[in-house]
């Protein structure tokens, strides 16, 4: 999976072959977490956005196709995913979500319940007891100096 900037994903064989590439849908620009589910031969992936307002979807298993999904019922952008989990029936996933960056109240710190295949709506959503906070990494710069031997 490739968090930021296109969120990308890779199929891969047990034996380190490459199998399938998914290069990413415009409704769903970050892939935080997946989980595989045995059972189906699908991918349920949670992630997030700067640009729009889903934050997971289910990857098939030719690695074709993402149904992008708002499962949080967010309004706009910034509101990521923290983890995913499937039931072992097969049937069921549980996700976490982060406290906003835009610190909007909307889906902050919530664990959400969801039949797996349509993720929407929620079947249970409460309040988590753990704080996930949603950062925005600057980087910064700095010019290295130049450095000469001394001259003899």
């Amino acid at each position: 999976m490739q968090g930021f900037n296109g969120g990308k994903a890779l199929k891969v064989s047990t034996f380190g072959a490459l199998l399938g590439t998914f290069t990413g849908n415009s409704g769903e620009d970050e892939l935080w977490r997946a989980e595989y589910d045995a059972c189906n031969g699908d991918v349920v992936v949670g992630g997030g956005g700067t640009g729009g307002e889903y934050q997971g979807g289910v990857l098939d298993s030719n690695m074709s196709s993402l149904n992008p999904v708002n499962i949080m019922g967010a309004t706009g952008p910034y509101h990521d995913v923290t983890s995913v989990t499937i039931d072992p029936n097969g049937t069921v996933c549980y996700i976490t979500s982060a406290c906003s960056a835009t610190l909007d109240g909307e889906a902050n710190n919530v664990v959400m319940s969801f039949l797996y295949l349509a993720l929407a709506p929620p079947r249970m959503r409460c309040l988590s007891e753990w704080v996930f906070l949603k950062l925005e990494v600057y980087r910064i710069v700095v010019q290295e100096a130049e450095i000469r031997p001394p001259m003899l």
